[in-house]
């Protein structure tokens, strides 16, 4: 199974929910966008799946905030969540992949048990790849397959969390306090993509067996 590939000419910010989206299409839940400043929470909107357009509104309405870093997830979470929350792994109605945290300035980057089917670039020399299922995957068997993907690359604690959220393409990523420290530079950086989109899937059940192996 494979989707339409990403179309290098859209918004990167666009072509990401668009991805999204159609990964999501037909599951009753909505999708999260959350905003954080400093690490402090911000504004957080759902919105349900199908809604590119307002989506994309609302992440790129925090493109000029000063200091503002917008992320969103690659899972479904449940209706009805309490207006400003982005929920938690017990509010997750499926997962539609899965994300590496892989900071080579902390040394948290190793290999891949299996190609990504896309990759992000968050700042100089760190990358999130990203494997996209064929398939919606329940929340348990999706925390299976995450926690052998974080030991098999050796990445951040992020990596093991089915409710985690992700930086997107196109936004700023504004270093925090704690960055800062580690000497990264306090000029924001547009996150861009490493390696885009070809349409292509990843089979949970072969990425959960890769990653046993991997490890």
């Amino acid at each position: 199974m494979s989707l339409p590939a990403t179309d290098l000419t859209a918004s990167p910010i666009r072509d990401h929910v668009a991805m999204i989206h159609g990964l999501a299409e037909g599951i009753d839940g909505v999708l999260v966008v959350s905003v954080f400043n400093d690490s402090k929470p911000g504004a957080v909107t759902h919105h349900r799946v199908g809604d590119v357009a307002g989506m994309v509104d609302a992440i790129e309405a925090h493109r000029s905030t000063p200091g503002a870093n917008a992320y969103t997830g690659l899972q479904v979470m449940r209706r009805g969540l309490t207006r400003g929350q982005r929920g938690s792994e017990a509010d997750v109605v499926a997962v539609l992949g899965l994300v590496a945290d892989m900071d080579g300035d902390t040394g948290k980057a190793g290999g891949y048990p299996l190609p990504p089917n896309c990759v992000i670039e968050t700042s100089p020399g760190n990358r999130q790849p990203f494997w996209l299922f064929s398939r919606p995957v329940a929340p348990a068997e999706a925390k299976a397959i995450a926690r052998g993907l974080k030991v098999a690359t050796g990445a951040d604690h992020g990596t093991a969390d089915v409710a985690h959220v992700w930086r997107i393409p196109g936004t700023l990523n504004h270093p925090n306090a704690v960055k800062l420290a580690r000497g990264r530079s306090p000029e924001p950086f547009e996150v861009a993509v490493a390696q885009p989109w070809d349409g292509s899937l990843t089979d949970p059940l072969a990425l959960l067996v890769a990653v046993g192996n991997h490890a």
